[in-house]
C-alpha cells in the first residue's frame, strides 16, 4: 500500500499525492491483517517482560561463561549468538574436522554482518575472541550453563550428561537444545533434574529469534528463569513450554507439513504447495522447508510426532523413498527439487515419477483447497496445545 501512494502520488501536487495517500491507508484501518499485527505487537511486549515463571520472587542466577557441546550447524550457531552479545562461549566437538569448521562458521557470521553494516571490525573483533574452543570435555568446569548440541540421538545425549555432569561446578544448568526427545526422560539420567531443561534454538539460529525454554517434570523454576534470561541477553525472544513431543513449535508445524506430504501424494505440485503457503504469508513454502531442514531430520522428527498423536496424522511414504534414495535436500543437492547451485531448487521429473509408485489416484488440487489444508490443521492444533 505505501509503494503504491507513493507511486501514484510521487508526481503529483501536494494535495493530489495526500489524498492518494489517504485512499491507500483508509481501507487498512481495521483490517484483520491490521488487527492481527497490532496483536503480534502486544503479544511480544508481553514476552519480553515475561520472566518464564508465575513466582516474581525467583530470581536468575548470573551466567558469566556458557558451554556448547556440538559445532554442527546448530551448536556453532548458539556459540555465535552468545558471543555477539557479549557472553563468552567454549565450543566443544570431539572430531578436529568439525570443530574447525564450527569457529570458521561462527567467523564467517560475524563477517557477514560486517559486511552488511550490523557489526563494525573492533566489534566482529571482539566478539570472536570471546570463543574458545576445546575437544574434551574437561574444559566445561567453569561454566554456568552448558548447552547440549549434538545428534538427535536420545542414548548418545545421555550417555553425554553422565560424563560430563561430574565435571561441571556446583549449580550449573545443563540444557538441551533437542528438538523432539522428552526432556523429562533424559533428566530421569541426570544427578540434579532441578538444573536441567530443554532450551531449543532454531536454524539458522543468527537469523531466527525464537528459542523454547523447555520445563521438564523436575525443571526447578530457577532454572527456567535463568534460561529465559540467557535467551533475552542474546537477543532472542524465549517462550516456555511444557515437556510434549514436539513441544510448541514442532507440534503445531508438523500437521502443515504432514498434509503437504498427503498432498503430494494426491497429486499437488511441490511448485503449487509452496506458491500457496507463501501467498498466505509463510517466508518459504513446505516443500522448500523440508529441504531446507533435511528430509532425514524432517522424516525421524515426524515420526516421534505422528506417533505420539496418531489419532491425527496420516502415513505417507515420499519421505522415506526420497532419504533412502539418498536425496536429503538442500546439503546433499537433491530433494523435492534439485539444488545445482545455492538458491532456489529446480523442478525435478524424477520426483513425479516417485510420486506415481506411490499408486494413489492422483488429481489436480485447488489453491483455496491447498490453503485451507495446510493451515486448518495448524490451527486446530494450537487450540489443543492451549488447551
Amino acid at each position: 500500500a505505501a509503494l503504491d501512494a507513493i507511486a501514484k502520488g510521487c508526481n503529483l501536487p501536494l494535495e493530489d499525492g495526500l489524498k492518494a495517500e489517504t485512499e491507500a491507508f483508509l481501507p487498512l484501518i481495521g483490517s484483520p491483517i491490521s488487527r492481527n499485527l497490532i496483536a503480534v505487537f502486544f503479544m511480544t511486549q508481553r514476552l519480553q517482560k515475561d520472566a518464564g515463571t508465575a513466582d516474581a520472587s525467583v530470581k536468575p542466577r548470573d551466567v558469566g561463561q556458557v558451554g556448547v557441546i556440538g559445532a554442527g550447524i546448530m551448536g556453532a550457531g548458539i556459540a555465535g549468538a552468545n558471543v555477539r552479545r557479549g557472553v563468552p562461549a567454549l565450543l566443544i566437538d570431539a572430531a578436529p574436522a568439525a570443530l574447525e569448521k564450527g569457529v570458521a562458521a561462527v567467523a564467517k557470521s560475524l563477517q557477514s554482518r560486517v559486511e552488511i553494516g550490523r557489526m563494525t571490525i573492533p566489534e566482529a573483533t571482539a566478539a570472536l575472541s570471546r570463543l574458545s574452543s576445546s575437544l574434551t570435555v574437561n574444559a566445561l568446569s567453569d561454566r554456568d550453563v552448558v548447552i547440549e548440541a549434538i545428534v538427535e540421538n536420545e542414548a548418545a545425549k545421555v550417555k553425554l550428561y553422565g560424563e560430563i555432569e561430574k565435571l561441571l561446578p556446583p549449580g550449573a544448568i545443563l540444557a538441551s537444545n533437542t528438538s523432539t526427545i522428552s526432556i523429562s526422560r533424559m533428566a530421569k539420567s541426570v544427578k540434579a533434574p532441578e538444573r536441567f531443561a530443554g532450551m531449543h534454538f532454531f536454524n539458522p539460529v543468527d537469523r531466527m529469534q525464537l528459542v523454547e525454554v523447555i520445563r521438564g517434570e523436575k525443571t526447578g523454576d530457577a532454572t527456567v528463569v535463568t534460561l529465559v534470561a540467557l535467551a533475552k541477553r542474546i537477543g532472542k525472544t524465549p517462550i516456555v513450554v511444557r515437556d510434549c513431543p514436539g513441544f510448541l513449535v514442532n507440534r503445531i508445524l508438523f500437521p502443515y507439513l504432514n498434509e503437504s506430504l498427503v498432498m503430494l501424494e494426491e497429486g499437488a505440485s511441490p511448485r503449487g504447495l509452496d506458491k500457496a503457503a507463501t501467498a498466505f504469508g509463510m517466508p518459504m513454502g513446505p516443500v522448500t522447508l523440508n529441504d531446507l531442514v533435511g528430509l532425514d531430520t524432517s522424516l525421524y522428527a515426524g515420526r516421534v510426532i505422528n506417533t505420539a498423536f496418531a489419532d491425527r496424522a496420516a502415513n505417507t511414504h515420499i519421505l522415506d523413498d526420497l532419504v533412502a534414495a539418498g536425496r536429503l535436500g538442500q546439503k546433499t543437492g537433491a530433494g523435492f527439487y534439485t539444488y545445482a547451485k545455492p538458491g532456489r531448487g529446480a523442478d525435478d521429473p524424477a520426483l513425479t515419477a516417485m510420486l506415481e509408485k506411490q499408486g494413489k489416484t492422483r488429481r489436480e488440487i485447488g489453491m483455496e483447497e491447498m490453503t485451507d489444508r495446510l493451515f486448518l490443521p495448524m490451527l486446530t492444533e494450537a487450540s489443543r496445545v492451549l488447551s
